[in-house]
């Protein structure tokens, strides 16, 4: 049976309502605005209410029904209906601002009581699911909010990692290179041309060294392209698209980018990852004759949008892949969107939307 407080400092009304009542509810009842504080204090703990409806009247002594039911609503989220013998706009638009869901007349009659508490119960009810709902969901936002902000610290710790591995690779591996040419140089000029069994081996160890290096080089750009040093990402996106269109002259390769974009890392570099991503995409998989890149700011987010008019797939059963998830992981780690609109025949469109701070 649900629990209903009924706070009037008329005793007469009280046993009233109380008689009116009593048969379809508990009644619990208060003489004072304090004394249904403390009650409720003493019934509702950890904010799980065992009141489901509070009944005050509006002029009390002390403590009157409005700042009774603003502190029971703040601190229980009671609902409450307010009642008074004045039929006064002001009072209806007082109760109604305080968050009363209903407002009734005395003297009371009992039918009128009766509907309007029912009615009042069952809006409770209503509220209390999507109360529920609503922390719930709060809860889940939270903790999203949180795995973003995990991923996006972990995404800024590889991007660093990349760095300094490059540095690595530039400053170790880079020097030993040029110190084993230096050496064959020196050894090569030593050497008696008569020995061809040297002069094979000095020719070999520098064509070895040489991919070495070739290599190397490869890693540090695969790593940390040089597009991403000391620019903005607009002018690193048109680096990549030039490059992109030297290696694969057959497509027809257009572009709208805005290069007054300022990014800073991580956001930079996930950014360049995905256009540099979904090109090899196109490359691998569309065999399309024409691409268009897209990189503006739209409706306060920086928008990366990459087209092409080739084979196109069904996004229910092929936006699973690696690639794709991986994408999609590094831009919601930065609050973004990552969509794909695309059919067998028909071409793929990928738009990708990051905030803007």
């Amino acid at each position: 049976m649900e629990t209903i407080l009924v706070v009037d400092d008329d005793p007469v009304l009280l046993n009233l309502i109380n008689h009116l009542l009593k048969n379809h509810y508990n009644v619990v009842l208060c003489s004072s605005g304090e004394e249904a504080v403390d009650q409720c204090r003493t019934q509702c703990k950890d904010n799980n209410s065992a009141i489901s409806l509070a009944l005050f009247d509006f002029d009390m002594s002390g403590m009157n029904g409005i700042e009774a039911a603003k502190i029971i609503w703040s601190e229980f989220k009671i609902p409450f209906i307010l009642m008074s013998q004045f039929d006064d706009n002001h009072v209806v638009a007082e109760a109604i601002k305080i968050g009363a869901i209903n407002y009734l007349l005395k003297p009371l009659k009992l039918e009128e009581l009766l509907n309007t508490v029912n009615a009042a119960i069952a809006r409770s009810k209503e509220y209390k699911v999507l109360l529920e709902e609503s922390s719930k969901a709060v809860d889940l936002v939270s903790t999203l909010n949180q795995n973003r902000k995990y991923l996006k610290k972990i995404i800024s710790a590889e991007t660093q990692n990349r760095k300094d591995l490059v540095n690595a690779l530039h400053n170790e591996v880079g020097q030993e290179i040029a110190y084993i040419k230096n050496c064959l140089y020196h050894l090569s000029k030593e050497n008696d041309s008569s020995n061809t069994t040297i002069t094979k081996y000095i020719f070999e160890i520098e064509k070895s060294v040489t991919r070495l290096g070739d290599n190397t080089r490869s890693i540090m750009l695969h790593l940390r392209p040089e597009a991403l040093v000391n620019v903005e990402i607009g002018a690193a996106i048109n680096y990549l698209i030039t490059n992109f269109s030297n290696d694969y002259n057959e497509l027809n390769v257009t572009s709208d980018i805005d290069q007054s974009i300022s990014m800073e890392d991580p956001d930079k570099s996930i950014v360049y990852f995905c256009a540099q991503e979904l090109l090899t995409n196109i490359v691998k998989y569309a065999k399309a004759t024409n691409i268009h890149i897209c990189f503006r700011l739209s409706n306060n987010a920086v928008e990366l949008v990459v087209e092409d008019d080739g084979a196109g797939f069904d996004v229910n059963t092929t936006s699973t892949g690696i690639g794709l998830i991986a994408m999609r992981e590094k831009v919601n780690s930065l609050g973004g969107t990552f969509s794909i609109n695309s059919s067998p025949g028909c071409g793929t469109k990928t738009v990708i939307a990051i905030p803007v701070n």
